[in-house]
């Protein structure tokens, strides 16, 4: 018994392109990122919100230049901060451990991360935990 195919390979090529179009257009929608790991010796802390960084892992080294943006978010270990705490942060401090994350392709840099030289103090560590936040919301802090 003879199977009657309705469409032909050409057709059906065609149709499975076109079903994988939303797909092939969301992959090519998706943002790639990039990580930079240095030190706030080697790339400082930016100046502005408009800087241009020049990464690079040592003096000597192929550079790549990205760029700091009003949407740039900044952090000192897992802390969100204000770029005026991030500088005054490391102002003080030696040469931090810090990575830069930009995206691919545009080179505009997401995140400026700098590592948390101090540990938490009990305080800060019991505000950040759940159990801290639910007690804090409610007002009794223990």
């Amino acid at each position: 018994m003879k199977r009657n195919r309705s469409l032909s390979l050409p057709s059906a090529v065609a149709a499975l392109l076109l079903a994988g179009a939303p797909i092939i257009q969301a992959i090519g929608a998706e943002q790639v990122e990039a990580s930079f790991e240095t030190s706030t010796r080697l790339v400082p802390v930016p100046a502005t919100h408009h800087s241009t960084l020049v990464l690079a892992n040592c003096r000597t080294c192929d550079q790549v230049t990205a760029q700091v943006t009003p949407q740039t978010q900044f952090f000192i270990g897992d802390e969100a901060v204000t770029l005026a705490e991030l500088r005054e942060y490391t102002a003080t401090r030696p040469g931090l451990l810090s990575c830069v994350y930009y995206s691919v392709p545009g080179r505009k840099v997401n995140r400026f991360v700098v590592a948390r030289l101090e540990p938490l103090t009990a305080e800060e560590m019991l505000s950040k935990s759940p159990a801290g936040k639910q007690r804090k919301h409610r007002g009794t802090l223990k």
